[in-house]
């Protein structure tokens, strides 16, 4: 049903080596990387909605645009509250006047939402979808809260997908959402900063997200797994008791945590990896507590 046509990729413009946090934070060298496996991160000065131009900038001349009709944005950090960012990319790509645009306020499992909402209106009849994703966390971090400095990247992806019934078809998704977890990973308007919960944040990917992961990958015993690149320890944590045949591809010390950006950026990385295998696990967690996992075939 879901076809993974292109990706394209737009990140902050300053890299951040792992050096500046640690001289900043007092920690000896190595210790960034010892304990989240993350080599450079990137920030941006600009708005998270100037990285979502600069990202479809690079589809605007694309013939295959002129049949889209429905275009998904996601984001954590809008600078524009409303209307959400698919309208403007509707504009600004001139698509036609009976495009779809919706807006997730979404973080780490936007994509996969996204791709949930996308799977169901080609079953209704629609053709073509991109999902633009974009968050600029770095910009609302305290400067001495120097772990989550550590992990966070901003960034922007366009990904376009269209209907082909010889694809990608969600066979299971699998939701967990935990109680009273809400202020592990929040942003409140007064105070404008985030704040995270590491360890809740860990334990929630233990208990909740692993389990679903295990469960799909029962379905389907040899999945490529595209998991959020949440960083070493959550990776690891979630990888630990999977079978040895299992594919999962990684990316998190080149990029760091890009949020929403961080599974299109991983599957733009190993797409044509992607596109030999039948079946694939993918999932997306944190804001919430959250987590949305896919098992998808084709």
């Amino acid at each position: 049903m879901i076809k993974f046509v292109d990706f394209k990729l737009a990140l902050g413009e300053k890299i951040i080596e792992n050096d500046f946090i640690e001289d900043e934070a007092g920690w000896e060298r190595g210790q960034i990387k010892l304990k989240t496996g993350i080599n450079k991160r990137f920030t941006s000065s600009q708005s998270s909605e100037y990285l979502a131009y600069e990202v479809i900038k690079k589809i605007k001349s694309n013939e295959w645009n002129k049949e889209v009709d429905l275009v998904i944005s996601v984001t954590n950090t809008p600078t524009t509250i409303f209307p959400n960012f698919s309208n403007y990319a509707h504009s600004f790509l001139n698509l036609k006047e009976d495009c779809k645009c919706l807006g997730l306020n979404s973080g780490c499992t936007g994509f996969v939402e996204a791709l949930e909402l996308i799977n169901f209106y080609f079953q209704n009849g629609y053709k073509k979808a991109l999902i633009i994703t974009y968050d600029t966390y770095t910009r609302f971090l305290s400067k001495s809260d120097y772990s989550t400095r550590a992990l966070f990247s901003d960034g922007a992806s366009v990904s376009l997908l269209e209907r082909d019934n010889t694809q990608w078809k969600i066979e299971l998704s699998k939701i967990s959402t935990a109680s009273n977890s809400q202020n592990n990973l929040i942003m409140e308007k007064k105070s404008n900063t985030i704040q995270m919960k590491g360890t809740s944040v860990f334990s929630f990917g233990i208990k909740h997200v692993k389990k679903d992961i295990n469960e799909l990958i029962l379905k389907a015993p040899n999945s490529i797994c595209i998991f959020h690149q949440a960083g070493k320890v959550m990776i690891e944590g979630l990888t630990k008791s999977l079978p040895k045949n299992i594919l999962v591809p990684v990316n998190y010390s080149s990029y760091g945590n890009l949020v929403s950006t961080s599974i299109p950026c991983l599957m733009m990385e190993n797409f044509e990896l992607i596109n030999t295998q039948k079946s694939m696990v993918m999932s997306g967690f944190g804001v919430g507590l959250s987590a949305h996992s896919l098992l998808l075939k084709k």
